[in-house]
């Protein structure tokens, strides 16, 4: 009798992303620790493709933690500040990286600045995290609980839910 055991997670924590003209840009997480492994979650490339984000992700019980990395052809690859986010979204013009968490909303200019925003009321355990969309230039924001929309690049928040 033969069994089959599960296969182990695959924890890959370093990612080669291709570009046009054939450039290969090499994207590394954070080191695995003894407590959690990083994980390849998400890799979305900005409008025209002149830009990447990649989401490195860990799970460990109740808690987990995320991490955005910046990759550019002819660049330097850097983490974005405070990128503990679980889900990604590009302007449509590749100006900005829209990152939603589970109670916070984060929006970066790959150039460097940051702007955030804390919807209340905050997350519970198990809930999913924020679903992000463009509507006519408007940020919809969408929880369990919340609907909410934003101004960009301000993050002001604008009377009314999303439809």
């Amino acid at each position: 009798m033969v069994v089959a055991l599960p296969a182990a997670p695959v924890h890959l924590t370093q990612l080669n992303v291709p570009f046009p003209g054939g450039t290969v840009v090499t994207v590394r997480a954070s080191p695995n620790t003894d407590y959690y492994a990083w994980e390849h979650k998400q890799t979305l490339y900005a409008p025209g493709r002149r830009a990447a984000a990649v989401l490195f992700c860990w799970e460990s019980l109740r808690f987990t933690g995320c991490e955005v990395m910046l990759a550019r052809p002819g660049q330097l690859t850097r983490a974005l500040p405070d990128s503990n986010v679980c889900t990604l979204l590009w302007t449509p013009d590749g100006r900005f990286l829209l990152g939603g968490g589970f109670n916070t909303l984060r929006l970066w200019n790959p150039s460097g600045g940051m702007r955030t925003a804390v919807l209340t009321p905050g997350s519970r355990h198990n809930e999913p995290p924020l679903a992000l969309s463009l509507k006519a230039g408007v940020l919809c924001v969408q929880s369990s609980r919340i609907a909410a929309r934003y101004t960009l690049p301000a993050l002001q928040r604008l009377p009314g839910a999303c439809p």
